[in-house]
């Protein structure tokens, strides 16, 4: 190995594990703004969670912290190209000719979200975080079987991230695996992906990458939260 290149991969672990140490112990400055409405929001839709500090982890992954800094915990943060959008804390999705997510919401809770539309989207930091939490709760129920609140959190980031009829699939096919709990993430459930494996252009990662990636990341900035929220 010549000089620069051990210098260089020594400057990227340096860099990665700052990262990792920002993701575990640093709040965002724009998440204080954000503690009302997600102690809020908990409460009245669902205050039984098995984490409270679960959203604000949740939401601080899918806006970029810390790698993007000017969306990090931004309600009016958005992402646009030509096959889809996402918008706000929860980044809720539309993929053009495939699913809208804003309005498969709007349909389910017309109560909770009348009024909520793409064009007002990025302005309603109150209905991203109910968004976000009534789709939480509402895959959650996949999940009661799953007696490890730790386990059955890292099952729900994979199925927020990729949807729930594939987190179904992998945990059905895990169950039919030998030695292998469907109702464990970790090592069981986690080693069992059936999404795409092919290397997603603009990303340097698969689908399989990301959506592992996902659970682990969230699970790695919630404990910071727990006493704030």
């Amino acid at each position: 190995m010549n000089r620069l290149l051990a210098v260089t991969l020594c400057a990227l672990m340096i860099a990665s594990q700052a990262l990792a140490a920002s993701v575990a112990t640093t709040i965002p400055d724009r998440a204080y703004d954000h503690l009302a409405t997600f102690r809020a929001e908990i409460n009245s839709v669902w205050p039984g969670i098995p984490d409270r500090a679960y959203p604000l982890a949740l939401a601080e992954h899918e806006s970029g912290c810390f790698s993007m800094r000017t969306k990090c915990m931004n309600p009016a943060s958005t992402f646009q190209t030509r096959r889809e959008r996402a918008c706000g804390l929860g980044q809720v999705t539309e993929v053009y000719g495939r699913f809208d997510k804003l309005a498969e919401l709007v349909q389910r809770y017309p109560r909770q979200l009348r009024g909520w539309t793409w064009a007002n989207c990025a302005q309603r930091a109150d209905y991203q975080v109910r968004a976000m939490v009534l789709m939480l709760k509402g895959e959650s129920r996949a999940l009661a079987d799953v007696s490890d609140d730790s386990q059955a959190l890292k099952m729900l980031s994979a199925s927020y991230n990729g949807g729930p009829g594939a987190l179904s699939k992998e945990r059905r096919a895990c169950g039919l695996t030998r030695g292998c709990d469907p109702n464990q993430w970790d090592g069981h459930v986690a080693t069992v992906c059936l999404r795409g494996k092919r290397v997603i252009p603009g990303t340097r990662r698969t689908a399989c990458q990301i959506n592992r990636h996902h659970a682990q990341d969230v699970a790695a900035r919630m404990p910071k939260y727990r006493s704030l929220i």
